[in-house]
């Protein structure tokens, strides 16, 4: 496979897990272009915004046999370049190709404001933190290869009380991101959609607050189901007093008027799995497993 690498956000703190993932890439049979990427630094950024603007708008211009997009990192930075992104051009160029852009975390800004514009994009690993592990995760890896093949199928274990079987379009991301754009133009308005949520160093109050807003804003009540990945590397403190995670996913099942499924393996984690943001999905949970694919 040929992938071409960008950084659109935040540079990488570690360019030996950097430089490794370009080398596992490699070994695994795949042609790695720009890897000059990793080396630009402005700021907390990967490179000055205009060079950022410009290297997401050269996607478009992309030769015919680039295959897929992946973010070096997350981080912050692409919300700013949002206004200045030419989301219809790289829309009929995914739309049209079948080009797959890959990343979670900040990159989540770039995939919603696509999916605005009806392009998919896959919610999925990224150079430096998930190839770049001194030993990557191998359901991560199984997970990424099969995005060729289509095979978009993961069973997972939950907390879910009920029994579950509904359909929608498959949208979301980091939490923190889907709130930001609440209200602008890229913000995609997904009616009976299934939303797929996570989030890293978010406090289970904070969490709660963006849900809240989330609802209050009408966005969750139009869903077929809410799904919770990974909210990680959270920090608890003895003023909680028993509110925890938890505590907060009790409370929002009783406020919220939809299915709360739980422990999906996406997030800031090693093992988590690819998927496609637009695609038609089906969510399955019942007493004895629990299993989310995307058509």
């Amino acid at each position: 496979m040929i992938i071409q690498l960008i950084a659109p956000s935040g540079y990488p703190p570690d360019m030996s897990a950097a430089t490794r993932g370009v080398a596992f890439l490699q070994a695994q049979g795949h042609t790695v272009r720009g890897v000059d990427t990793v080396l630009r630094r402005y700021q907390r950024f990967a490179g000055q915004d205009q060079v950022r603007i410009d290297e997401i708008n050269a996607i478009a211009l992309l030769p015919k046999d680039t295959q897929l997009v992946m973010a070096v990192r997350g981080g912050y930075g692409l919300s700013r370049l949002l206004p200045h992104i030419d989301l219809d051009g790289l829309a009929v160029r995914i739309t049209q190709s079948g080009l797959r852009l890959v990343g979670h975390s900040d990159f989540t800004a770039l995939q919603l404001a696509l999916l605005a514009h009806g392009a998919p994009s896959v919610m999925g690993p990224m150079l430096g933190g998930d190839f770049g592990a001194a030993l990557p995760n191998q359901a991560m890896l199984d997970s990424f290869n099969a995005l060729p093949l289509g095979q978009q199928q993961h069973s997972f274990l939950t907390d879910a009380a009920d029994v579950i079987d509904v359909s929608g379009v498959l949208w979301g991301g980091n939490l923190t991101l889907l709130c930001s754009l609440l209200g602008t133009p890229y913000f995609p308005y997904i009616d009976q959609g299934i939303l797929l949520i996570e989030d890293v160093n978010e406090h289970p109050y904070r969490i709660e607050r963006m849900l809240l807003q989330l609802h209050y804003a009408g966005i969750l009540t139009r869903q077929k189901a809410v799904v919770f990945g990974e909210f990680s590397e959270y920090r608890l403190s003895d003023y909680d007093q028993g509110y925890d995670l938890s505590a907060l996913l009790s409370y929002i099942r009783e406020t919220l008027p939809v299915p709360v499924v739980t422990n999906f393996p996406f997030g800031h984690i090693a093992h988590k799995r690819s998927l496609t943001l637009g695609l038609r999905a089906r969510l399955s949970v019942t007493e004895r497993e629990s299993c989310l694919y995307c058509a």
